[in-house]
Parts: structure tokens; sequence; C-alpha cells
């Protein structure tokens, strides 16, 4: 495989995020094509948004198989509706509610049970089902995105007229945990986002946000999951007073999905129409 060959066929990149997911559901939906990609690279342009009717087409699709939300599924990775609830308090009270509340939100749904995505980017050894600290002793109390943060603004202060910087390698987050997600059986459902990074640029005053997923399924999650990860850097990037960059995500393999395409056809179709392509 060259390398013109896997930017065609395994590189997605637009200016909204129902772009960029809708051109991988054509690609993956193609006779012969197995219904996966590996690897796959999304990239969403800085600053955007969605388009509405691959959207609505996709949550019409899901709420027919039963599935989960595309807002249910971004909610696991950033908890907007929290956000609004706390931000006029600052970050501390939103990552505290939060944190504070984690039980509840695993008894509510079975499939919370091993974990949540942002309780372990914000308290990483806490154990979901009591919000109680595992192993304790780590850096703000598990919490990696306060860590980031905290090590970001501190590179900014300036001492004996120069600015501290920081050491960008530092700005990461860690979701995969080997002494939970190491175990015997042969299905693991969480976690298959890994690993973020983020990028400031100072001087272009953006930020730009990376993720790695070691598999994803891209009907019933990988909207959901570039929605709550966008989320996640207007959060992050409104923190450090930058704007929304890049948000590129990497994932190792790339499901269509336990779904038939003959029931796949109607949302194809719309996506499609909704992107200007023709499908057949």
């Amino acid at each position: 495989m060259t390398g013109s060959d896997f930017a065609e066929g395994h590189v997605f990149t637009g200016g909204t995020v129902g772009a960029v997911w809708g051109r991988a559901l054509l690609a993956l939906s193609e006779p012969g094509t197995g219904g996966e990609r590996s690897p796959l690279l999304f990239v969403v342009d800085g600053g955007a948004g969605e388009d509405p009717a691959i959207r609505e087409a996709l949550d019409d699709f899901l709420r027919a198989e039963k599935q989960t939300s595309v807002e249910d599924v971004a909610w696991t990775v950033f908890p907007e509706s929290i956000w609004r609830i706390y931000g006029s308090k600052g970050r501390t009270a939103f990552f505290a509610g939060y944190r504070r509340a984690l039980p509840r939100f695993v008894k509510a749904s079975p499939a919370n049970r091993r974990g949540i995505y942002f309780a372990r980017m914000v308290g990483f050894d806490l154990d979901p089902a009591t919000g109680e600290p595992t192993v304790g002793g780590l850096p703000d109390e598990g919490n990696q995105l306060e860590t980031v943060l905290r090590l970001y603004e501190r590179g900014l202060e300036v001492r004996d007229g120069r600015r501290q910087g920081v050491q960008r390698i530092k700005l990461q987050v860690g979701i995969f945990d080997p002494v939970r997600d190491h175990t015997p059986g042969p299905y693991l459902p969480f976690p298959c986002l890994q690993h973020m990074t983020f990028e400031p640029d100072v001087r272009a005053g953006v930020l730009h946000t990376s993720a790695f997923y070691a598999t994803q399924q891209l009907v019933r999650k990988a909207y959901g999951n570039l929605l709550g990860l966008r989320q996640l850097a207007a959060f992050m990037a409104g923190e450090m007073g930058l704007d929304v960059g890049r948000l590129s995500v990497f994932v190792g393999v790339e499901k269509l999905g336990n779904t038939t395409k003959t029931r796949l056809r109607p949302l194809v179709e719309a996506v499609g129409s909704a992107l200007g392509e023709v499908t057949t």
C-alpha cells in the first residue's frame, strides 16, 4: 500500500463532524470492503459543527435499531449537560459534581459498570460503582484533565522576565488501565478509547487535540465519540484561553458494526444525499 492509497481510503477529513463521519460510512459500506478499515484516521477542522441532516438520519436509525443515541454516546466522553450546570462555577465545581454523581451514573446503566471515559479522565483510579479511589496517591487525585490544565497554566507563568513554558509531552491523558482492562475474557466492551493528547499552539492561539482508539464501531459509536471529543476539546481550549484547532482521531480497526447492509441502506442513502454523493 502506498502513501496515496492509504490517504485515499483511510483518511477522512472535513468541515463538520457529520461530513467526516458520513464519508467514512459511505466508504465502509461499499461492496467488497469487508465492512472495516485498518487503520483509519478522522480529521475534523477547528471550529467544526454538525450536519443536521446527517445527525437526524443517524439518530433515526439508532432509535429504530434500539441502540444508544448520538448524544448519549457523546456524553460518555464529555458530559456537556453537566458542564452547562456547573460551568458558571468553574471547572473545580464541574469535576467535583461529576465525581460525586459517578456511582449514580453507573447504577443507571449496566453498560457503564466497567467505567466511563470521562470518569477515567477526571478520576483515573476511581471505582465507578462507589466513586472511591482504588489506589490513591495520583496527581490531582487522578484528575488527569486538571493536571494537564495546571501544567499548561504553570507554563504560561513569567519568572525573571521569561515564560516558563511546558513540555507538551506531559499534556496527555490515559484511559486504558492494564490492571483492570487486561482481562482473560474474550470480549472487552470498554475502553475502546485508549489515549488522548492536547497540543496547544500558543503562537497561533489554538488547541489541537488527538485521540487513539484501538477499535471502534462506526455506526453505533463513531459519530457520538467524535462529537464528545469535539466538546471536550472545546472545554479544554476554553480553559486554556485558546480557540479549538484540529481534532485528529486515529482508529486501529474501524468496523462498520453489527448490522446488515440491507438495514443500513436507508441511512447510507440519506448520508449520501446530504453529502451530495451518489450511492449504488
